[in-house]
């Protein structure tokens, strides 16, 4: 049950987190093309804690507000891309959503609910999908959320080759 929580965690915040890069690094590529001052403030951004999502997002933009149109540039087509990436995997997630129980969609949807609320941080979404899934007590759901877990690890390995 704890690598099905681990899964569904890094999946929700691997799709939604702006801040990690497109290539495979750690940083984005606008990122390393900012200025000193604001790569220093998104730096900062980005070990704070403390800050909801909806803080974040607000504070990337308004610090990409004050870089280069270069950098401009590149963080839009790195939210582009990021949005396209979610969507495929949304329709890819939507087929195997279809065929689990009534049960085991609604932990899906409380899921989703959490992950789609900018009120709170990083850390207390991962914290309320861990207890999300722990409220699951009947093995035929638990089942399937491992399922959909494996199609969902599956399709992102495949995605990153």
């Amino acid at each position: 049950m704890k690598l099905l929580i681990l899964t569904i965690t890094l999946f929700v915040l691997g799709s939604a987190m702006p801040h990690h890069g497109m290539n495979g690094d750690r940083e984005p590529e606008f990122v390393k093309n900012m200025s000193e001052e604001g790569k220093q403030k998104f730096q900062e951004l980005m070990k704070d804690e403390t800050k909801t999502k909806g803080q974040i997002e607000t504070e990337i933009n308004n610090i990409i507000a004050n870089e280069s149109d270069d950098v401009k540039k590149q963080f839009e087509e790195m939210k582009t891309k990021k949005e396209e990436m979610r969507t495929q995997l949304k329709t890819k997630f939507n087929d195997v959503l279809s065929k689990l129980s009534p049960d085991a969609q609604n932990v899906v949807s409380k899921i989703e609910a959490i992950h789609n609320d900018m009120n709170i941080t990083h850390r207390q979404e991962i914290e309320q999908i861990k207890e999300a899934i722990n409220t699951v007590t009947d093995a035929t759901v638990k089942g399937e959320l491992e399922s959909l877990r494996d199609s969902m690890f599956k399709t992102r390995s495949l995605e990153d080759n």
